[in-house]
């Protein structure tokens, strides 16, 4: 959908997981990993001075 590569999605799911913020987890068909998050929202704070 994106046209990305299948490589750069996986780099990015593994970059999220390390931070703790998704977790892959096995398939039910054990092939492929899922992402699983066990959150509905992500409150992100941006400090605007230095």
């Amino acid at each position: 959908m994106l046209k990305r590569k299948e490589s750069n999605v996986h780099n990015d799911l593994t970059f999220l997981e390390g931070m703790g913020l998704l977790e892959l987890k096995e398939s039910k068909n054990h092939v492929r990993k899922a992402p699983v998050v066990d959150y509905d929202a992500l409150h992100i704070t941006v400090p605007l001075t230095a």
